[in-house]
């Protein structure tokens, strides 16, 4: 495994938050955005993404102080390293479970809309494996994939939303402004699950080459992801309405079938549609085991400290499979991603970076090496006379 290749610029820092940004769980954002606000449920959508750059801005700020230290070293130096174990096993339990559930809804999604005759199983099982081949090559690796895959996604997105925009009934977003701030507020809480792969900023912070002054980048790719979400619920809710929204077990791909793409010959542009999601999945389940492999070594690096990160993943994997099994409905996995959201999530998002920063303003820097990356032992004094 290369694990060692750990250095990425400010841009592919960007695009990684970008395309994790865009998980699968964004397939569903629009039609549950509905469920509480109607037509006005692309206003969940805008406080969400407001909140995701300020807490973008959190973790960059703590990243910035990390000073290429990893997220138990760092945490560990100002929180004794108990506390610091039980903060790295708090985000790799949300790590692992956000793969699982990735996994089943991008399954059940697929399923839907291209296989309908091909087992759950099979797809999870063929889609781990290719996820954590990727992570098994190291974050520049999953940068450079990055890099080729925000072209493939993002400018042809953009460009159907462009086509279909002609097809779309804007008043179905009528009455604006007509939900009630109590259904706004459950909403924004409840719809919380958007927020994964934000806590990523975190972890990734020590392989970024040039850390230093780089929070208004990771605020701007923030910003550019949430921009994306909010327009794609707009459409979806313009093409659909409140109410026929409920009726598309997917709506936003049904909602690319209306853009009349010339010049080329296929049917069904939620075909197309699925294939950037799939990019998007694979992003996100990669990342999720490429961090949960480095917390988990880490935080086990007293018990076997050579050669441990391929193991590691391969013990990861059938985990991850297996839940990913587990009897459930898409209502059910939605639910899951729910209770995931308010309890982990909030604390890898809110709590920790909060923490963290909070600490960390109150202790002093160490004095770090000429690599930058090793704080310098202060010399013991002579306390004889």
């Amino acid at each position: 495994m290369v694990f060692k290749n750990n250095g990425i610029s400010i841009r592919q820092f960007q695009i990684l938050i970008i395309l994790n940004a865009f998980g699968t769980g964004v397939v569903v954002l629009p039609g549950r955005a509905a469920g509480f606000a109607g037509q006005d449920g692309w206003l969940i959508v805008v406080f969400l993404a407001v909140i995701g750059v300020f807490l973008a801005w959190i973790l960059a700020t703590v990243g910035q102080r990390m000073q290429s230290e990893s997220f138990l070293s760092y945490s560990g130096r100002l929180l004794t390293k108990p506390v610091a174990f039980i903060l790295g096993a708090v985000f790799l339990v949300k790590l692992l479970i956000n793969a699982c559930l990735s996994l089943r809804l991008f399954a059940e999604m697929l399923r839907t809309v291209l296989l309908p005759k091909t087992p759950i199983s099979v797809t999870c099982a063929v889609f781990l494996i290719v996820s954590a081949y990727a992570a098994s090559k190291g974050v520049e690796a999953r940068a450079r994939i990055g890099e080729m895959l925000f072209y493939i996604m993002i400018v042809p997105l953009l460009l159907m939303i462009a086509l279909a925009f002609f097809s779309f009934d804007f008043s179905n977003l009528q009455p604006a402004l007509s939900a009630a701030p109590d259904d706004l507020f459950a909403g924004t809480i409840r719809l919380g699950f958007v927020f994964t792969g934000l806590e990523y900023i975190l972890l990734a912070y020590p392989c970024l080459k040039r850390a230093q002054n780089s929070r208004g980048a990771v605020c701007l790719a923030a910003a550019f992801a949430g921009v994306l979400v909010v327009l794609l619920t707009l459409a979806t809710l313009a093409a659909f309405g409140p109410l026929n929204i409920h009726a598309q077990p997917w709506p936003m791909m049904k909602m690319m079938d209306m853009a009349k793409i010339p010049f080329t010959f296929l049917e069904r542009q939620s075909a197309l549609m699925m294939g950037f999601w799939i990019l998007a999945a694979f992003m996100s389940i990669n990342a999720a085991l490429y961090y949960g492999v480095l917390l988990l070594r880490d935080m086990t690096v007293s018990i076997r400290p050579h050669g441990r990160n391929k193991y590691i993943l391969l013990c990861i994997m059938p985990f991850v499979y297996v839940l990913s099994l587990l009897p459930c409905s898409v209502f059910d996995v939605l639910h899951y991603m729910d209770f995931l959201a308010i309890t982990f999530g909030a604390a890898c998002l809110v709590a920790i970076p909060l923490l963290l920063l909070a600490v960390g303003y109150v202790r002093p820097k160490p004095k770090m090496d000429d690599t930058g990356k090793t704080p310098l032992k202060e010399p013991r004094r002579n306390t004889h006379a």
